[in-house]
């Protein structure tokens, strides 16, 4: 039931990031919404500490960073999971993607090449 929950919450970071049904036009990409900070689950950090997460995340090539970012964020929010957590490193790294000007077709391929990688590297 866990595991069926993560999948979903992946499918869904992965559905805000689509651009659109028509591939010779590509939308303006935009970034998953952060969690209403009401939640229970919802990780409340500053917008510049999303930056700095997002810049790091498109550094690091291997992946290393996300299950030290992902331990960093459980150690101030015990009580999120892993797919609130994956949620919340694909909003930062889409932000980075922004910063750095990166494209619409190619920021939404690279953030969902993230995201699978993010939750590869969580869930087991």
């Amino acid at each position: 039931m866990v595991r069926r929950q993560m999948l979903a919450a992946v499918a869904l970071a992965l559905g805000l990031l689509v651009i659109g049904t028509e591939p010779t036009r590509a939308k303006a990409f935009e970034c998953p919404l952060p969690h209403r900070t009401t939640t229970a689950d919802a990780v409340k950090e500053s917008r510049a500490w999303m930056e700095s997460i997002g810049k790091s995340l498109i550094d690091d090539h291997g992946g290393n960073l996300v299950p030290e970012i992902a331990a960093e964020l459980h150690r101030r929010h015990p009580s999120v999971d892993v797919a609130a957590t994956v949620n919340y490193l694909v909003g930062a790294y889409c932000v980075g993607l922004e910063a750095r000007g990166v494209g619409a077709e190619l920021a939404t391929r690279k953030a969902r090449a993230f995201a699978k990688r993010a939750y590869d590297r969580l869930a087991n």
